[in-house]
């Protein structure tokens, strides 16, 4: 139809990935390459499950991601609500630890 198109037109379409930075916290082992895209409509469990693969971590290593130091969202949130909320220069900052940190 012709007015789902305008209305479509009027705004901008969401952003189809995000940019994610992880840091390294406390005796995590650092990544070679730091940030990544990944989809936005991908849930952080898919941040964490990308992070562990990279470090070639067990499913059973001990892993905790935050956000702003902080907190460690919920593992169904998605990444484009996150980036929304918790952006610095339009990218999300991920701080990984093998210990708790924060929170």
């Amino acid at each position: 139809s012709a007015s789902a198109s305008a209305s479509a037109a009027a705004t901008p379409p969401p952003k189809q990935t995000v940019i994610i930075t992880f840091k390294a916290i406390g005796d995590a082992p650092a990544l070679a390459q730091t940030t990544y895209k990944l989809a936005a409509t991908a849930s952080f469990q898919a941040v964490v499950d990308f992070l562990r693969k990279r470090l070639s971590y067990k499913p059973t290593d001990p892993l905790y991601l935050f956000l702003n130091q902080a907190f460690q969202p919920n593992p169904e949130e998605t990444i484009s609500d996150l980036q929304k909320c918790f952006h610095t220069d339009g990218k999300l900052f991920v701080y990984y630890s093998t210990m708790q940190a924060w929170g």
